[in-house]
């Protein structure tokens, strides 16, 4: 027990001397800080920090860079620099075990924040990252998304099909609170009316995405017949205000197989004039 306890007590000295002698070596290297001959950093996207020996102002490590975590083994550390505004250095813990260790800046607060240009940031470390790129006075004016009326960014449009067959409207829309959306048709006879309602040969379904802050919405008519020539609306709401965009469906009779057949002789018929 006692000869344990001193290969303990041995293994503490070794351990505080690498650390005295590490600190000793840094401080040589470092020399004798004067603030007047270091140089004015520029295009600091994170904004300004200390570097590793605490004398000159350096430009922050954005968020996604590699950076000096204290806790990383001497070989790995005092190469990269450290991280800017409301960011940290955090050691990646999805590498495999016989990779060398490394940490990326990763912002503190991962929660979206909408910015005093009215525009919605992933988080408070992109929206400094803007203030800094456009030098504009940028401010975190709330947490959360912007609250905005609905956007329409991809409508739908004209379909032409024939008698029998299938179309799809898409309808891509974004705001916040997150918008829904409704399709509408209007008939020739003047008639509106909101879909699905009680036919079984159309489908509605909505679904998230394809981005945040956006949802993507699609009306499908099946077995196409002459009464589904009409205009469709995609109608959309959120408590800020709503918006919309139609598109038409332009139903073609079906091609008959005689019709069909001649053309194809005729195109075969005139490939063997152009031959001769």
């Amino acid at each position: 027990m006692k000869l344990n306890w001193l290969i303990f007590m041995q293994a503490l000295f070794l351990i505080g001397l690498t650390v005295n002698v590490k600190a000793t070596l840094e401080k040589e290297k470092c020399g004798v800080c004067d603030p007047t001959a270091c140089p004015v950093p520029v295009g600091c996207m994170a904004g300004m920090v200390k570097d590793h020996c605490g004398c000159c102002q350096v430009c922050g490590l954005t968020e996604g860079e590699r950076c000096d975590n204290d806790t990383l083994p001497l070989p790995y550390k005092n190469t990269f620099g450290y991280c800017g505004e409301k960011l940290e250095c955090r050691l990646r813990t999805d590498l495999p075990p016989v990779d060398p260790p490394e940490a990326l800046c990763v912002c503190i607060n991962q929660e979206p924040v909408c910015g005093s240009d009215g525009q919605t940031y992933k988080n408070e470390c992109q929206l400094i990252e803007a203030r800094h790129k456009w030098q504009d006075g940028l401010q975190v004016r709330s947490t959360g998304p912007c609250k905005s009326a609905p956007h329409i960014d991809f409508a739908p449009e004209d379909i032409h099909n024939t008698i029998g067959s299938y179309v799809i409207f898409s309808c891509e829309v974004s705001g916040w609170p997150i918008p829904t959306i409704h399709w509408l048709v209007d008939r020739p006879n003047g008639v509106r009316k909101l879909l699905p309602s009680d036919d079984s040969h159309i489908a509605v379904q909505s679904r998230g995405g394809p981005s945040n802050y956006k949802v993507t919405g699609w009306m499908q008519i099946l077995n196409l017949t002459e009464d589904d020539a009409a205009t469709y609306w995609c109608l959309v709401k959120n408590e800020y205000g709503e918006v919309s965009a139609s598109a038409r469906v332009i139903v073609l009779d079906a091609p008959q197989k005689g019709d069909s057949y001649e053309e194809e002789e005729e195109e075969q018929s005139n490939e063997q004039l152009s031959k001769t």
